[in-house]
């Protein structure tokens, strides 16, 4: 019986083979992140109605329109894949900042520093805008 071991095809396949299971939950968060794009599509037909309806001094059809619980449940997931879309642009900036520094960077204190920025430039907005 011939050894498989030493057969060139059992030489090229990896040791480790992961099942198709294994491999979409190790790509869990690209999938996640790709499915963001649908939720942000949402808002911004969300908000061109609501343009439209200011437009057209039918304000309260938008207002009423906000009000449905499929609607909030949607703006509930949309602001909550926003968050975590951002979460995860900050870890793969920190694992970037890692890979040319050495690994002498912590990705968790960048991660923060990079949350830290974003909140304090969104207040220093919202500041401006309610003057």
């Amino acid at each position: 019986m011939k050894d498989l071991n030493n057969s060139p095809i059992a030489a090229t396949q990896p040791i480790g083979k992961l099942s198709m299971c294994n491999r979409l939950w190790l790509h869990r968060t690209d999938i996640i992140r790709a499915t963001t794009a649908l939720f942000m599509l949402w808002f911004s037909l969300q908000l061109m109605y609501g343009m439209v309806c200011i437009t057209t001094d039918e304000f309260y059809r938008f207002f009423y329109f906000l009000r449905k619980p499929i609607v909030i449940a949607f703006n509930a997931m949309t602001l909550l894949s926003a968050v975590l879309h951002t979460i995860y642009c900050f870890y793969r900036m920190a694992k970037l900042g890692r890979s040319m520094f050495n690994n002498n960077v912590m990705v968790g204190v960048i991660i923060l520093m990079l949350l830290l920025l974003t909140l304090v430039l969104s207040k220093q907005l919202l500041a401006s805008f309610s003057v």
